[in-house]
C-alpha cells in the first residue's frame, strides 16, 4: 500500500479508491482510525508491573515497549475505543480504584482518567462501544457493573449488577448493542453466561453456558462472534489449565460451543485482544509464566497458532484493542 493508505496517522493527500476498498474490507480500517495496534498493560512478573506492551495487527512479531502504567498492578480491567484504551482497577496489590489511560496512536506513560466507585481487584476485560464503557469487578464478593464514557475522563458510576458476583474475572465480550460476561469462579469455577444492553444501564440477564465450567480465561470478539480461551478448569487450590477454546454468537442467546483448541494452554488471565478478523491470547501461565502470544481466525473455528511473544513473559496481564466487536 502506497502514501495513500487511510489510516489516522496519514489522512491527507489522494486516497486511491482500490485501497481503500481493501483496507475497509480486509482490514477494517477507514480514516480516522488508531491504526493496526494491540496494548496490553500490567500484570505479574516476580511482582505487579507497570510494563505496557504493543504490536502490529496487521503482522506477526514481537511486542515492543509502548510506556507505563501510572501504577503498577496486575489483574487489571480495561476497556477502549477507537482512540483510548482505560485501564480499570487491578490488584496493587490490594484492590484498586485507580483508573488511567493511553491513546492508541502515540506510544507514552499512562495519564489519570478518573477512579472507579469502588475498587475493583483480579478485574476483566469490559464491553462497550465507542462511546460507553461497562466493566466488572473479579471480586468473589461483588457483582457491580460500573461504567464511564471514552471521551471524558471522570469518575465511573454505578450500571446494575451481574447475576452472580464471580472471582477469577469473568471475561467482557460484544458487538457494541451487547455485552457478555462469561465464566469466572464462584468460588468454584462457573460456566455462567451474563448479557446486558450496553445502551440502556441494568442488571445482567442469563444468557447461557460455556461448554465447560472456568475461571482466568480470557476473551475476544467479533462484530458477531464471542471466542473465549482456555483457563483453569478446577477449584483454586489444584485448578489445572484446559485447552478448550469455546465460541458463541453474540446476538442470539444460547450454550457455547466447541471453537478448537489452544497451541499451548494457558490460565490466569491472558489478555484477549481482537483486530474484528483475528483474536489473540498473549500471557498468562502455562503454567509457569510465559511471554506468548497466539492467534485465531475469530469466524473460522480452528486451533490457536503461534503469533509472536510480548516484551517480558507475564501473568494477570490485560490488553485491547481499537478494533474489537464492539466498534464501528
Amino acid at each position: 500500500m502506497g502514501n495513500s493508505y487511510p489510516d489516522r496517522t496519514n489522512a491527507s493527500g489522494v486516497w486511491k479508491i482500490n485501497e481503500i476498498s481493501k483496507n475497509l474490507v480486509t482490514d477494517k480500517t477507514f480514516p480516522g482510525a488508531s491504526g493496526h495496534v494491540a496494548i496490553c498493560g500490567g500484570g505479574y512478573i516476580s511482582d505487579i508491573s507497570n510494563i505496557i506492551d504493543s504490536f502490529s495487527l496487521v503482522s506477526s512479531g514481537n511486542a515492543t515497549d509502548f510506556g507505563d502504567l501510572s501504577v503498577a498492578r496486575s489483574s487489571v480491567g480495561n476497556s477502549s475505543s477507537n482512540i483510548r484504551i482505560v485501564f480499570t482497577g487491578g490488584e496493587a496489590p490490594g484492590a484498586s480504584n485507580v483508573m488511567d489511560f493511553v491513546s492508541f496512536a502515540t506510544a507514552g506513560d499512562a495519564a489519570d482518567f478518573g477512579d472507579l466507585g469502588a475498587a475493583q481487584g483480579n478485574t476483566t476485560r469490559g464491553v462497550g462501544n465507542n462511546t460507553k464503557a461497562v466493566t466488572t469487578s473479579g471480586n468473589q464478593d461483588s457483582d457491580l457493573l460500573q461504567t464511564f464514557t471514552f471521551a471524558t475522563t471522570g469518575n465511573a458510576s454505578s450500571f446494575g449488577n451481574l447475576t452472580t458476583g464471580r472471582n477469577g474475572a469473568p471475561q467482557g465480550s460484544g458487538n457494541g448493542v451487547r455485552g457478555t460476561y462469561a465464566g469466572g469462579m464462584a468460588p468454584n469455577q462457573s460456566n455462567v453466561i451474563d448479557f446486558i444492553e450496553i445502551t440502556s444501564n441494568g442488571n445482567a440477564v442469563d444468557f447461557g453456558d460455556l461448554s465447560s465450567a472456568r475461571g482466568e480465561s480470557s476473551a475476544v470478539d467479533s462484530k458477531t462472534r464471542s471466542v473465549q480461551f482456555s483457563g483453569r478448569s478446577n477449584a483454586p487450590s489444584s485448578g489445572t489449565i484446559i485447552n478448550v477454546i469455546d465460541s458463541f454468537e453474540i446476538s442470539s442467546q444460547g450454550n457455547a460451543v466447541n471453537f478448537g483448541d489452544m497451541a499451548v494452554p494457558t490460565r490466569n488471565l491472558s489478555a484477549g485482544l481482537s483486530s474484528l478478523i483475528k483474536g489473540y491470547c498473549a500471557g498468562g501461565q502455562t503454567p509457569s509464566n510465559t511471554n506468548r502470544i497466539e492467534e485465531v481466525t475469530i469466524n473460522s473455528a480452528g486451533n490457536s497458532t503461534d503469533f509472536g511473544d510480548l516484551s517480558a513473559a507475564r501473568q494477570a496481564i490485560t490488553g485491547n484493542t481499537s478494533r474489537h466487536g464492539g466498534l464501528s
